[in-house]
Parts: structure tokens; C-alpha cells; sequence
């Protein structure tokens, strides 16, 4: 405790007394000036000017934007040459923070106890089991750290066991790419069978245990998304069965066996639509069962007990719902649980004789126990103003308990399970910090930011207890897209900046599914400008109500988040000092004008199509590439990955190369791009050495000394 306050106290006056060596280093750098080849091209009567698009380089190899980018880290490197100590220091710290040797509770499958485990030093887990107790010996079935020598990336993707225990099929990826290989070996005997299949992203066993059912990305013609093939163990791959091709280029397919065993199910769904169709497990050479023509608009997922479906579907309901079918005549639904008004039905986990449901109101999770026997509903809930729950892994279907984990932004993951026959929660494990950490040192709070057409926006803080309300820096994340929420879960790393003084904000902003479907209706496609004045809202929000101010304020968002912040710095500079893009999505026009681009159909339901007018006129007028403008623009460090395949590494290059020539400021502008994917390094420790960086510019833009412990 001591300890801590002496750090913050440090950081908090020594930050008035040192300068940023960035800064100081920008005077004698000389960034990269890319080349400009005049190219516009008009669509939809607006015209389009691009010098940079000679950048575009789908097949990566254009050695000119290869060197644009080694010109730019380069560049980096020139910049940030002098806060190798403190790079240091921070992945010390946030190390010391990490359980190195650990163990994953371990989950019972039939006879066998499977786990995962850590070992301090290693880079990657130990995927490891037991047979019929926790004390027999233990079988190593995937050593990823030694799969992973000689690669510099190395990432498991899916994990499926046969049913009989003998064999386990999983997938790699070697570049960061996500183009994963298929690969099949004994767990019995360590033996690696000649079952090697390229671009498979999903895979599901028979019950005959030799017969594999998997999707298949086509290389050879990535307009389409994927294919259902059946294989047979010890096969030839180029004899497999094309089971079925999805035609529909916004679309994808997925396959899994029911938690019974007793059926394979194939769904296919875009970001807005989702079917499924079904065999039995016992019989791979059946013809697969529509449950429900397509629709568009309609989404439905589905689990088997042994005589009915369970169905969760957005059918009369945008919010979700459950019901019921017959096998017989599985397009016949029945409803079994419709939420009360204001709730969200998020995911469900189906076992014989209770369902598990994760429901949502107020903008937070709960967690709803279904007995299928009496039809009685149970509430559990959690007493944090700020936390997020989540579904563990829950593979046997004839069990009394669900496994769940509870976090918070001052709670680190703690895993409970459900005993249904007694109705209550169990404590297994907590995830502690072995260092660095008492969680009542700190404090979460859940505050809304009014929004100008009177919409309240969720936001979370943490920050330690004697900073609570008190001006400090502050580090804003959003993400705000897709639906998809911005959990307030614990994170160990951010810490290095709260026991720095640094208030921790998530902003919910609309574009997401906080508040139900509504939230994300009010964010996507002819309203996505929502999620961009949202985000605005809430750093105008905490600026009056004193947690902060423009000289102190950190942005941060990822992907569609890097988006935003592409989008935000445009809109209203003046409002922070730095701004971090990371693998920044920032040129959404150029995208979604090429087809040819894996799955880029699929994103026209989020941010507009462009051959209709009126959509492509609206993505085009908040596009960061295209409006960026001659004005003053925060600090900004933008961050690739060379093998992204998400967000091309040209993206955020021409954003910055065009930034360069348009900004009329002496700030920062910082761009570095990993040889590596969308979520960046594949190592544990390797990923702590990224997170380290990024936090050593944010300190020292800040004037915030790294004081070492």
C-alpha cells in the first residue's frame, strides 16, 4: 500500500518537471513523406480523391508499401528510442501482475478432466487431461510452446475432441492472417495423423468417431465465405463431400455436434440474419434438415434435447426469445420464455433438465435459470454497479451446474458454478493477482452522459479511491459497433496507469447492444453518426463534471473503435491530447466499394451499402480518410498489423500518409504496424511487450514519469 502511494504521489509531481522525450525527439526525426500519385474516381456522383491508393495491396507484395510502413517504424523507433527503460519497467510491472504458472479448473468430459495450464517463462498454454480422477497422470495432447518453435506467430484456433477420446482435431495459424490449417492427432498415442486441411475456420465430429464435418474458407475464391465438406478419417481432403456452398457472400457457416450427441447442426448467418439446419450425429450421410427458411431481418440458433428443439430467435420479438419445436415439423414454434419489456436475451446454454439464460436490462447482465421439469424461473444477480458474466465452457449436458465467471473493473475473474438441484452459486476459483493489487484500494462507479436528443450513455470508471471525482488524467475506450458490448471486466495491465493517477472510463456508446437491439439499431448504417456524437458526449461529460480535461484526456479504440476515433479527432480535435487508433477500420468507403474483399457483404448491414445512394452519400460524409481536413489534430499513435486481414494494413497507412500532408500542427503523429494480425502478438509475454509500449507514449506525452518500483 505504501508502496503505491509513494508511486502515485512520485508520478503526480515529477509530472510537472519533465518534458516528453517524444516530443523532444520529434524535433530531430524526420518523418516519412509518401509518395502521391494523383488517382479519383467518382461513385454515386461524389467524386473521390485518393493520392495514397497506389498504398492498396491486397496480395502484399507492393515493395513500395512494404517500404512505406518499414519507413514509418522506422520512424517509431526514432521517436520512442528513449523510453526503452520505462518499456521495461511498465512489462515488469503488468508481469508481475500475471499468475506466470497456473491452471485452468479443469471441466469433465465423460471419463476425462480436460484443462489448460501456464508455466512461467513460456510463451503459450499446455492443453493437457486426466482420466477418471485429478490425481491419475497427466496426458500433454497439444504443447503449444513446443508447436510454436521456429514461428514467430503461432495461434489455436478451435479445439474438438472425437467422442470416443481418441483423437483431437485442431487448427493453427501461423501468420496472423486467420487462415488456419485443420490438424488431426491421436491423443492416445501422440501420433499426428496425415489429416491436414488448409482454411478451416470450424469443425465438428461424428459420432462414428472418424468422421469429420468442417468449414472450409475457398483461397482460390475468397468471394465466396465458406463451404460444408464431410471428411473421413485417413481420406485423401481432395475427395471430400461438398455438403453445402453458401452462395450469398454476406453470409458464413458454422457447425457443432449438440452438447447430448446426438445431432450436427450447420447455421449459417450474416450480421443480421441466421438459419440452421440439422442430422443425426449417428448418420454423417444424411441429408441435412431445414428448420426454417432464410428471412431476412430473422435470426434463430438452435439446441436439441432428445425430443425437442430449443430455439432462440428474434422472431416477434427484436430483444430475443425462446421456444420450442417438434423434430417432425420443426418450422411449429412454440414460445417457453418471452423477457419481461426492457430485457435483452443475450445467449443460452441448454442442459436436460434446466436451461441457463444471460438476460440483460439497465444496461448490465443477469443470469436466469430456467427449470424445464416446472417451468419456475430463477433470478440470480450480482451486487457491482459495473461488472460483465459470462457462460464457461459447459459440455455435458446431464449435469446439475453451469458454469459461469464474474468480473469487474476491481474484481478479477472469479469462476463460479451453478448448482441447480441446490439453487446456488459456488465459489471454484479466483484468478488473483499474485502482486501490485488490493481491490479496496480502488473503486467502479456506473455514471450516464445526457445526450443532446436526451439518450442516457452509460459510462464506467475506475479509478483508485483518493482520486474519485477528482480532475486526473482519464483513458476513454469505445468500441460502439456491431452490437457488440463494451464489457467492464478486470483488466490487470490497466492498472499501470490508475496507480499513475489515471481515471479508467468505458464509454457504452450506441452502435453496441447495452440497451438492447435499439441500442445497436441506433448506431449502424443512415444513424451511425450516433456512436460518433456519443463518444463525444461522454468526454464533454466528464471534462464538466470534473473528472478531467482536454490536456489530460487519452482516447483509445480498436478496430470499428479505430473507426471512431478516425472519426472523432475530425469532429472535434480540441477535446483531447492524444489519440490511439488501433488497427484503426478508417477508410469504411474504399472497403466496402470491393467486393472482391473476404466477407465485406457481410458489413453492408452495419455501415450502409454503397450502390444505394443515400448510404454511400452518409459513410461517405463521416469517412476519417476522406474528411480529414487542414486543422490542428490531437497526438496520435496509430497501430497495425501487416497480416490483418480485418483491417488491411493500408488503412491506417494511408490514413496517416495522408494525415501527414493534411494536419497543420507540430503534434505527434506515431505509426507502427507488427508483423503480425488483427489482435497483435500471439505470446502472452510478447502481447504484454505491446501493451507496454503504447503505455510508455501515453505517460510520457502526458509528462507522467515511468517511476520504477
Amino acid at each position: 500500500m505504501m508502496k503505491r502511494m509513494l508511486l502515485l504521489i512520485l508520478t503526480l509531481t515529477l509530472g510537472t518537471l519533465f518534458a516528453s522525450r517524444i516530443e523532444e525527439r520529434a524535433k530531430q526525426c524526420d518523418p516519412p513523406q509518401a509518395k502521391r500519385i494523383e488517382f479519383s474516381r467518382k461513385v454515386n456522383d461524389i467524386t473521390l480523391d485518393d493520392p495514397y491508393h497506389w498504398m492498396i495491396d491486397k496480395d502484399r507484395n507492393n515493395p513500395e508499401a512494404l517500404q512505406y510502413i518499414r519507413d514509418e517504424n522506422d520512424y517509431a523507433e526514432c521517436l520512442t528510442r528513449d523510453l526503452e527503460g520505462d518499456i521495461e519497467n511498465l512489462f515488469g510491472e503488468m508481469r508481475g501482475r500475471m499468475r506466470e504458472t497456473d491452471m485452468a479448473m479443469p471441466v469433465r468430459i465423460d471419463s476425462f478432466y480436460y484443462y489448460s495450464r501456464t508455466v512461467a517463462g513460456e510463451q503459450y498454454p499446455k492443453f493437457c487431461r486426466k482420466k477418471e480422477t485429478l490425481l491419475a497422470p497427466e496426458e500433454i495432447y497439444l504443447d503449444v510452446n513446443k508447436m510454436a518453435k521456429g514461428h514467430e506467430f503461432y495461434e489455436i484456433g478451435f479445439i474438438e475432441y472425437s467422442p470416443d477420446h481418441r483423437y483431437v482435431a485442431y487448427s493453427v495459424d501461423t501468420t496472423g492472417f486467420e487462415s488456419y490449417t485443420l490438424y488431426v492427432r491421436n491423443m492416445e498415442t501422440g501420433e499426428m495423423l496425415g489429416d491436414t486441411i488448409p482454411y478451416v475456420n470450424d469443425c465438428a465430429w461424428a459420432t462414428d468417431n472418424k468422421t469429420l464435418f468442417y468449414i472450409r474458407d475457398l483461397e482460390e475464391d475468397r468471394e465466396s465465405p465458406s463451404v460444408l465438406y464431410r471428411h473421413t478419417l485417413g481420406a485423401d481432403p481432395s475427395e471430400d463431400k461438398l455438403i453445402y456452398r453458401e452462395e450469398d457472400c454476406s453470409f458464413g457457416l458454422w457447425v457443432s455436434l449438440s452438447k447430448n450427441q446426438k445431432w450436427l447442426v450447420m447455421g449459417s448467418s450474416s450480421n443480421d440474419t441466421a438459419v440452421s439446419w440439422f442430422i443425426p450425429a449417428d448418420s454423417p450421410d444424411a441429408e441435412f434438415t431445414l428448420i426454417r427458411p432464410r428471412e431476412e431481418g430473422i435470426e434463430y440458433y438452435v439446441e436439441m434435447s432428445d425430443s425437442l428443439l430449443y430455439i432462440m430467435t428474434n422472431l416477434g420479438d427484436p430483444d430475443y426469445r425462446m421456444v420450442t419445436a417438434s423434430f417432425d415439423d420443426p418450422d411449429d414454434w412454440h414460445p417457453l420464455y418471452v423477457p419481461e419489456e426492457g430485457v435483452t436475451l443475450n445467449t443460452f446454454d441448454h442442459f436436460r433438465d434446466f436451461m441457463a439464460f444471460q438476460v440483460q436490462s439497465n444496461a448490465l447482465e443477469h443470469l436466469k435459470i430456467l427449470d424445464l421439469r416446472t417451468g419456475d424461473m430463477k433470478d440470480i444477480g450480482f451486487p457491482q454497479e459495473a461488472y460483465t458474466i459470462w457462460a464457461n465452457w459447459n459440455p455435458e449436458y446431464d449435469t446439475s451446474r453451469f458454469r459461469l465467471t464474474y468480473s469487474s473493473p476491481t474484481m478479477p475473474s472469479t469462476l463460479y458454478e451453478y448448482d441447480f438441484e441446490q439453487d446456488k452459486l459456488i465459489f471454484l476459483k479466483r484468478y488473483d493477482i499474485p502482486e501490485g493489487f488490493h481491490a479496496d484500494d480502488y473503486v467502479t462507479r456506473r455514471i450516464f452522459a445526457p445526450s443532446p436528443d436526451s439518450v442516457m450513455i452509460p459510462v464506467t470508471l475506475l479509478c483508485r479511491k483518493e482520486n474519485e471525482g477528482r480532475n486526473m488524467p482519464l483513458y476513454l475506450y469505445a468500441y460502439g459497433s456491431y452490437g457488440d458490448n463494451s464489457e467492464a471486466y478486470f483488466s490487470s495491465n490497466i492498472y499501470s496507469l490508475v496507480d499513475r493517477g489515471f481515471t479508467f472510463a468505458i464509454a457504452h456508446i450506441r452502435g453496441g447492444s447495452e440497451w438492447g437491439e435499439w441500442w445497436h439499431e441506433q448506431g449502424r448504417v443512415l444513424t451511425k453518426k450516433n456512436t460518433f456524437s456519443d463518444f463525444i458526449t461522454c468526454a464533454e461529460y466528464l471534462i464538466e463534471q470534473g473528472y478531467t480535461n482536454p490536456d489530460r484526456l487519452v482516447i483509445e479504440g480498436a478496430s470499428a473503435g479505430g473507426l471512431l476515433m478516425g472519426v472523432v479527432a475530425n469532429w472535434r480535435p480540441d477535446l483531447f491530447k492524444l489519440v490511439i487508433a488501433d488497427v484503426p477500420a478508417v477508410n469504411e468507403v474504399d472497403i466496402m466499394l470491393d467486393p472482391t474483399i473476404p466477407g465485406v457483404l457481410y458489413h453492408y448491414s452495419e455501415w450502409g451499402d454503397p450502390n444505394i445512394p443515400e448510404q454511400f452519400a452518409y459513410m461517405f460524409s463521416w469517412d476519417p480518410y476522406y474528411n480529414l481536413k487542414e486543422q490542428s489534430y490531437p497526438h496520435i499513435l496509430a497501430l497495425a498489423g501487416y497480416e490483418d486481414t480485418r483491417v488491411p494494413y493500408w488503412e491506417p497507412a494511408r490514413w496517416v500518409a495522408r494525415l501527414r500532408e493534411t494536419k497543420s500542427d507540430d503534434n505527434v503523429l506515431l505509426f507502427k504496424t507488427e508483423m503480425s494480425g488483427h489482435s497483435g502478438a500471439s505470446g502472452r509475454y510478447d502481447y504484454l511487450r505491446e501493451i507496454a509500449y503504447t503505455y510508455a507514449i501515453i505517460l510520457d506525452l502526458l509528462d507522467i514519469p515511468v517511476v520504477s518500483r
